[in-house]
């Protein structure tokens, strides 16, 4: 398949494989202990491994937005992910890949545009940068994030609710809520969460997404049965924050940082109007990034047959 093929960089701690489809990470694999920490897009649960959201994320009411009196459709998360991209430039430790408008996403998106993704390695830190390019003659609205997926549990003999998540400061959670059609409402829930931590119990999703926002924390750490850190998510800059599983039984957490949000139920349709929407100037460009680091965590036994990992 167009795309599929996966190119990989690697240093001595880290190796990280990606595709041109959508410009994804597919493998994040802790070479310290030879463990696979991205899920691996079984269908069975949910097929993606981590997915680029732009140039809105999550859903439109009505499954439509306006620009001026024109109506445009865009399915959930945009476009970006079913894209081909380009790749600019690969080495043994970076990879940079590019997608440009055309006349097809043109139709979606009226805007002349590009967006880059920049994945590079430093130590036991992968850092990923989303560069976001206004070619067109007005000012462009756009939302970006990220989708990655991690595998919960990771250890054999496990199960996900033996883990939890970790703020780096103590945090007093709430998550927005969505409505049947997938739209915010403007009720609020709080998250249970002690010392800073969530633990990941089967219920936690139940209601879909957890939609942090207004959080004083910059980091969340993946904490194993054993009390250890697996993996540090570094969000800082992002003023949004989903954590999401598929279902009770679904073993993977995605750990998601967004510059914008699903439509409110209350949605004008005006992409300009959009809560959470960022605008850049003709000729201007966006920048953000995000970081996953590693930790020797050495006590698991056999992981990759444990995870059937294909590489």
């Amino acid at each position: 398949m167009e795309g599929s093929a996966v190119r990989y960089i690697e240093n001595d701690f880290i190796k990280v494989g990606t595709k041109s489809k959508g410009g994804e990470w597919c493998s994040f694999i802790n070479k310290q202990n030879m463990v696979e920490y991205l899920w691996q897009a079984d269908p069975q649960y949910w097929g993606r491994s981590s997915c680029i959201l732009f140039p809105t994320i999550g859903k439109l009411k009505d499954g439509q937005y306006r620009i001026d009196d024109q109506s445009y459709h865009l399915n959930q998360h945009g476009f970006l992910r079913n894209e081909i991209m380009t790749i600019l430039s690969h080495d043994q430790q970076s990879i940079e890949f590019s997608k440009k408008s055309d006349p097809e996403t043109d139709k979606l998106y009226p805007f002349e545009h590009e967006v880059r993704m920049i994945y590079r390695l430093d130590g036991p830190t992968l850092s990923i940068t989303y560069e976001v390019y206004n070619n067109s003659d007005q000012l462009m609205p756009f939302s970006i994030g990220a989708h990655p997926a991690f595998r919960v549990p990771v250890k054999p003999d496990t199960k996900r609710s033996d883990y939890h998540l970790r703020f780096d400061q103590d945090e007093a959670l709430q998550t927005m809520t969505l409505d049947a059609a997938g739209l915010i409402g403007s009720a609020m829930r709080p998250v249970p969460a002690t010392d800073a931590s969530i633990q990941i119990t089967d219920d936690l999703f139940d209601h879909d997404a957890l939609i942090l926002s207004d959080i004083k924390s910059s980091h969340v750490s993946l904490i194993g049965p054993d009390g250890h850190k697996i993996w540090t998510f570094d969000f800082e800059g992002f003023p949004y924050l989903g954590i999401w599983s598929k279902n009770q039984v679904s073993p993977f957490v995605c750990i998601e940082p967004w510059h914008g949000i699903a439509d409110l139920a209350t949605a004008s349709g005006n992409l300009y109007e959009k809560k959470g929407i960022v605008t850049i100037a003709s000729g201007d460009s966006f920048t953000c990034t995000h970081k996953v680091s590693v930790h020797n965590v050495s006590s698991l036994a056999n992981p990759l047959k444990f995870i059937g990992l294909r590489i």
